[in-house]
């Protein structure tokens, strides 16, 4: 019995500790929208040699933006008010649902895909910088 509380408390700790770093990682980097046009005029010149804006590609921005923004929707949380209204601006579409419905997607194309990984460490990277 004894060695069951012990353990029990010795799992509880670490859960909190868990919590805590948990909570920091799911803090947002950026809280301003209106950054937003700006980091996607950097995203269109960084890929301008790409013929198409597919939804494919498109879903490197938002990708990032998710990072940035509200990282707890890339594992499965919400997103923060207002970021799909802004992301739907920016890309000039009335349906801010679009928006939610492909995130579980882009979490597949960067589980699954090299070349988009590299392209949203690239951008990521180049935010950070600008």
């Amino acid at each position: 019995m004894i060695n069951t509380l012990l353990q029990l408390r010795e799992i509880q700790k670490i859960i909190k500790e868990q919590q805590i770093i948990m909570k920091r990682l799911l803090m947002p980097q950026v809280n301003d929208y209106s950054f937003i046009p700006r980091y996607y005029k950097l995203f269109c010149t960084l890929f301008a040699d790409i013929p198409y804006k597919s939804v494919y590609h498109r879903g490197k921005f938002i990708y990032v933006i998710l990072y940035l923004y509200s990282p707890g929707a890339l594992i499965g949380g919400r997103t923060r008010i207002g970021l799909r209204e802004a992301l739907a601006k920016v890309f000039n579409i009335n349906d801010k649902q679009i928006i939610s419905k492909n995130i579980g997607d882009l979490r597949f194309y960067f589980d699954n895909y090299k070349d988009f990984r590299d392209d949203v460490e690239l951008f990521y990277k180049k935010v950070k910088i600008d």
